[in-house]
């Protein structure tokens, strides 16, 4: 066995080399295996969800808290959350990644943004991207703000026909059922009433109170409450019928979304 001593005083075998620059390599862990030719149509489409979805979070930012300064009656600017802060730097930063891949990217976003025209579409977002300091609100409303309530409005009239769909179907127990039909019906009625929804309104309306009463229980009951077989049937037929209606998309429900398909279709 040789003594650690004498190790320490013999000349080592090699001298391991110092790093070469020329052998860096890069790491590419998130980048994707395949890289697939990118369009100027899907930089657009990569920029409206981007600003939609800041849009909406500065939006909430606005709404919520205290810590204001009213600059006039509907005017205001607010200091800014850490996590909407943390939020807002990562869409801003993605939007810099979608626009790089143009064959020739803009200086800033906010050049992008006002030569497109949605600037105007999300005025909110476009406002904190020119200045991410802080939120002003200056009280203009964008062109996308009734998209956003009516897109709201149809995924909750979807949510509410799989969930009645399934209770009806599934559950023994349909105490419930009357109170998720008055949801539903609210959540039908600010689609319009002279629109594609209109007939499922109408019948919602006059077959309300016969599901109450088909659902309600004598004093001495054991069982629990039941739709009767015909009630169930006429379930069925209204929520696989509105979830086709609003899944088809008929003209009159697309008309708040023409601000976009108008945007898509002028960017392709």
């Amino acid at each position: 066995m040789v003594p650690a001593a004498a190790v320490s005083c013999t000349q080592p075998l090699c001298s391991p080399l110092g790093l070469d620059p020329g052998f860096k390599i890069d790491v590419c862990i998130h980048e994707p295996l395949w890289v697939v030719p990118v369009t100027r149509g899907d930089v657009a489409v990569e920029i409206v969800t981007l600003c939609s979805q800041l849009e909406l979070l500065c939006e909430k930012e606005m709404n919520e808290g205290v810590s204001k300064e009213f600059l006039s009656q509907d005017r205001y600017r607010k200091s800014l959350s850490p996590t909407f802060e943390s939020q807002a730097m990562v869409l801003i930063g993605k939007m810099r990644e979608a626009l790089n891949r143009l064959p020739q990217p803009p200086a800033f976003i906010q050049d992008y943004l006002q030569s497109t025209s949605l600037s105007g579409m999300f005025p909110r977002a476009a406002a904190y991207i020119a200045n991410p300091q802080t939120l002003y609100n200056m009280g203009q409303q964008g062109s996308m703000d009734d998209y956003f309530q009516h897109m709201a409005s149809l995924h909750l009239v979807s949510a509410m026909c799989h969930q009645l769909n399934t209770d009806v179907n599934n559950l023994t127990n349909h105490k419930y059922i009357a109170h998720q039909v008055a949801l539903l019906y609210q959540s039908v009625s600010p689609l319009g009433s002279r629109g594609p929804l209109a007939p499922h309104e109408k019948a919602i309306k006059q077959n309300f109170n016969n599901i109450k009463q088909a659902l309600t229980v004598p004093a001495d009951g054991v069982d629990p409450p039941r739709l009767p077989p015909d009630q169930t049937e006429w379930m069925n037929w209204l929520t696989s019928s509105l979830l086709t209606t609003v899944s088809d998309f008929p003209p009159e429900l697309r008309r708040p979304m023409q601000p976009v398909l108008s945007f898509l279709q002028t960017h392709q």
